[in-house]
């Protein structure tokens, strides 16, 4: 799935104004779709994805880079697949790409499909990173989080915004989604959170929510196998949008209540629902 790097950016494809948008009122955040690179699952799927949602009515594309795809390349497909919805190329490393060819490759995506991206989008967990977004961003974006985790980030970026005298920007946070989840579909979810249960903030999150013998032994760095092994399928719960879709409307809700204003959903892919389609559809706005 993308990576969510401290500091790391994205170039949105939609003005501020848009970016911006109220939940609906019946307690459900704004949703958007972002395109998920599993490891066990063909990556160009995710084209596939991305058609989906454009048809479905999703305002906004995600298009991230892990060790796959070049982000602006898959954008420029994409951005040739669809028709209506935003497009914003990120999460991107801002340790791998300078600002300067960040800037390049959004200026020659604009230029080359038509499309528009301006606003900044900066993804943040730790304190640090937060007081970047609140002075810089157009919008901060959260990853894996737990509602009660993404309530103190969006307190903290307002202390962080009330002190830097800015308006607060929007809050948007990537979860992974699976509706109906089959066995692989759990297990595709708990493949995901391997490389996060020993990352400093994510494992004192995890640790919180009552899971902090697996976040003890991710910190011995067992072999990746050996800690799939002890992550407890209860886990996924906490972090991602899984369950029938009744019960995932309620967690989108719990997200909205902790000030959370958009939720880009991280479809799962298995062979029960490749590219996600049946998630998406049954989330659809």
């Amino acid at each position: 799935m993308s990576p969510a790097s401290a500091g790391g950016a994205a170039a949105d494809g939609e003005p501020a104004s848009r970016a911006a948008a109220d939940p609906d009122p019946g307690g459900r955040p704004k949703l958007s779709v972002s395109l998920g690179v599993w490891q066990d699952w063909p990556a160009a799927e995710v084209v596939r994805t991305a058609e989906v949602a454009d048809a479905l009515g999703y305002g906004e594309i995600w298009i991230g880079e892990m060790a796959t795809f070049d982000a602006f390349a898959l954008g420029a497909v994409v951005a040739e697949r669809t028709a209506r919805a935003a497009l914003t190329i990120g999460p991107l490393a801002v340790a791998v790409r300078d600002p300067v060819m960040i800037a390049m490759g959004a200026g020659s995506l604009a230029e080359l499909t038509g499309r528009t991206a301006t606003p900044l989008t900066i993804a943040a967990f730790g304190r640090g990173a937060v007081r970047v977004a609140a002075r810089q961003a157009d919008r901060m974006v959260i990853n894996l989080v737990t509602p009660k985790s993404a309530a103190r980030l969006v307190q903290m970026l307002h202390d962080e915004c009330r002190a830097a005298g800015r308006p607060v920007p929007p809050v948007a946070a990537w979860l992974a989604a699976v509706v109906d989840p089959s066995a692989a579909g759990i297990e595709q979810l708990r493949w995901g959170l391997v490389s996060y249960l020993s990352a400093p903030g994510y494992g004192e999150m995890f640790a919180e929510a009552g899971f902090g013998d697996v976040v003890r032994f991710a910190r011995t760095r067992p072999h990746p196998g050996e800690l799939l092994a002890a992550i407890p399928p209860e886990i996924v719960g906490h972090v991602s949008l899984a369950g029938q879709a009744q019960a995932v409307r309620a967690r989108l809700a719990e997200y909205a209540n902790a000030g959370v204003d958009e939720i880009a959903l991280v479809p799962g892919s298995s062979e029960a629902d490749p590219a996600g389609v049946a998630t998406l559809t049954a989330l659809a706005p």
